[in-house]
């Protein structure tokens, strides 16, 4: 009963993942159609969707770029600043319709892999050897310090020693995983 749980979940983990990245993938190609044909149209209904882009640009790891701008004020004199892509979104200015499309084009991308990682079992296999590393960096922590290549060691010596225990005990290990499950209920 146990293993038909964690096949289920599985199977709802990697449906869930490629058709989540599916439809970003064909949102996001959708917004990049939109604004090429906004920048001969100019229609304003595309200004409506500028948090939906900003967020499938951020969810794909896309970061942000600034450009800068020069604008005269009067009297011979000019402001220079610099401004964020994702707030101009959308936008004719011909540097920052540049940049956009390039956003577009790499979250497109992005998508692109996740979806076809999310069907990949050396991708998952992966994923679960470097488990503790893809926690730490799903929390926005760095993966290259000492701690959390002590975690990594952990959980490998963790795995090795459970496999093994599992080779030489496996009713014993058995029994206790029912028990587990048995109070999960």
């Amino acid at each position: 009963m146990s293993i038909e749980i964690l096949i289920v979940t599985y199977a709802f983990v990697v449906l869930y993942k490629f058709f989540l990245n599916l439809f970003r993938f064909f949102r996001t190609k959708h917004f990049l159609d939109w604004y090429s044909s906004w920048l001969k149209t100019k229609e304003w209904d595309l200004v409506q969707y500028q948090a939906e882009v900003v967020e499938l640009f951020k969810k794909a790891n896309v970061t942000d770029a600034s450009v800068p701008v020069v604008e005269p004020v009067g009297f011979g004199r000019v402001m220079t600043t610099t401004t964020s892509i994702f707030i101009n979104f959308p936008s004719q200015d011909l540097n920052t319709a540049t940049l956009l499309i390039s956003c577009f084009h790499k979250a497109i991308g992005v998508y692109r892999r996740r979806i076809w990682q999310s069907i990949n079992p050396f991708w998952w296999i992966e994923f679960l050897i470097f488990l503790p590393v893809n926690v730490i960096n799903y929390l926005g922590l760095s993966s290259e310090n000492i701690t959390t290549k002590i975690f990594q060691l952990i959980y490998w010596v963790i795995g090795v020693g459970f496999t093994l225990a599992l080779s030489l005990y496996p009713e014993t290990i058995r029994a206790k995983v029912e028990q587990l499950f048995e109070l999960v209920k």
